[in-house]
């Protein structure tokens, strides 16, 4: 059920629509909801990151080797 953008009259006769079936709406929302957690499990959140940021730190080496800035600073001379 898609709508194009602005048109609020679609919207409003998909939602009378399922309010007629409840039980149309509730396998509708039951197969979103499934598709999402398949989609954006957190594990697949997280190693998309985890590529992400690799990809950026390599570019930031490749790009200004000499430039990167310590993470934790020198210990002071005795």
């Amino acid at each position: 059920m898609s709508h194009d953008n602005g048109d609020v009259a679609g919207v409003v006769a998909t939602i009378e629509r399922l309010a007629a079936l409840p039980d149309r709406g509730r396998s509708l929302g039951e197969a979103g909801r499934a598709h999402l957690e398949r989609r954006y499990a957190r594990e697949l959140a997280v190693d998309a990151y985890e590529r992400v940021l690799a990809d950026v730190a390599q570019v930031r080496l490749a790009d200004a080797p000499n430039t990167l800035t310590p993470v934790r600073p020198a210990a002071p001379a005795r």
